[in-house]
């Protein structure tokens, strides 16, 4: 009974440190995944702001060039 016992917590011990290898390979791997989206989400919001910069940057190429039009309009109906 005592051997039974024995190999029992011997088991025991053995599959709960195994166990708790796992785990620690798993919160390893977890935290690794969570810097990794911390990256790329620092990345897009780079490039959201980039695209942003660009887009008000044609916009007013835009505003600009719908003015050239109008001068350009009014001259030819002086004319």
């Amino acid at each position: 009974m005592k051997k039974l016992l024995l190999l029992v917590v011997t088991i025991f011990v053995i599959l709960t440190t195994a166990w708790a290898d796992d785990l620690d390979n798993q919160i390893q791997l977890k935290e690794t995944q969570l810097q990794s989206l911390q990256w790329e989400f620092r990345y897009l919001q780079e490039r959201v702001t980039t695209l942003q910069s660009q887009g008000q940057k044609l916009q007013t190429e835009i505003d600009a060039l719908k003015k050239q039009k109008a001068e350009s309009i009014k001259e030819k109906e002086k004319k």
